[in-house]
């Protein structure tokens, strides 16, 4: 059984097409929202902001190994690692988490900048 074309042109030809379209009901039904939890997103970021430091920190380190700097020696060690924080710190801020560094870290990036200005 086909569809009458009662109407010639463009228009006819679209009720042709659409005599075989499965009309769905017309009334919206909106996706159900789920309520995310801040507690979670925050450990995501968190766990998103530890991979990322870890990756990019190993590979910069890598980099310095292979341009002669000592990455093996103690005090760079540890002024490495704590350079990593530091970034982690700035980046957990950024996303109004807290990191042990976050208070501290602020108030001397501003001294610092305000030394610098003015010894210029």
């Amino acid at each position: 059984m086909g569809v009458v074309n009662s109407k010639p042109g463009k228009q006819g030809n679209i009720n042709m097409l659409m005599g075989n379209v499965i009309q769905f009901p017309g009334t919206k039904i909106d996706p159900v929202q789920q309520q995310v939890d801040d507690f979670y997103e925050k450990e995501l970021s968190k766990a998103f902001i530890e991979d990322f430091v870890d990756k990019v920190g190993h590979g910069l380190v890598n980099e310095l190994h292979n341009n002669g700097y000592d990455v093996d020696d103690e005090e760079f060690i540890v002024r490495y690692m704590y350079s990593l924080e530091v970034v982690k710190s700035v980046l957990y801020n950024s996303k109004n988490i807290d990191h042990i560094l976050t208070s501290r870290i602020g108030k001397q990036a501003r001294k610092y900048f305000e030394n610098e200005v003015t010894e210029q």
